[in-house]
């Protein structure tokens, strides 16, 4: 399962930047980037506020492909 691949595929489809998400959840655009990239791994409440963010749910962005 790689959850940040499934972040950034996600948002990608919705034409979102990674600035704009960010800002959106109010976190780093640095952090969000890193949580994309598999090098740091969201807290549950990161991971639900990243999910609101792009309209997902959690176990959307947590499933395997």
């Amino acid at each position: 399962m790689n959850i940040g691949l499934n972040i950034k595929f996600t948002r990608i489809k919705l034409g979102i930047r990674q600035g704009e998400l960010a800002k959106k959840i109010g976190i780093t655009k640095c952090s969000l980037s890193q949580i994309e990239a598999g090098k740091q791994s969201p807290s549950m409440a990161t991971l639900e506020k990243i999910a609101d963010g792009l309209n997902a749910t959690v176990s959307e962005l947590t499933k395997d492909n």
